[in-house]
C-alpha cells in the first residue's frame, strides 16, 4: 500500500489481489472487460485506489 497523499491511498496489485480475494489473472480480465483506468506508476506497474476496489 502506498499514499499519494492522506486522501488517496494507492494499492499494488499483490495488496488488491489481498484485499479482495480476487486472483491476479481476474483482476487484470476486469480491467480489460470493464475497461477500467486504473493509474500506472512511470515503471507501468498498476495502482488502484479504493474506487477502483468498490467497484
Amino acid at each position: 500500500m502506498h499514499e499519494k497523499n492522506k486522501d488517496e491511498v494507492v494499492y499494488t496489485l499483490k495488496d488488491t489481489v489481498k484485499l479482495t480475494g480476487l486472483s491476479v489473472d481476474l483482476i487484470r480480465l476486469y480491467e480489460k472487460e470493464f475497461n477500467l483506468q486504473i493509474q500506472r506508476t512511470e515503471g507501468g506497474h498498476r495502482r488502484y485506489n479504493k474506487t477502483n476496489i468498490d467497484y
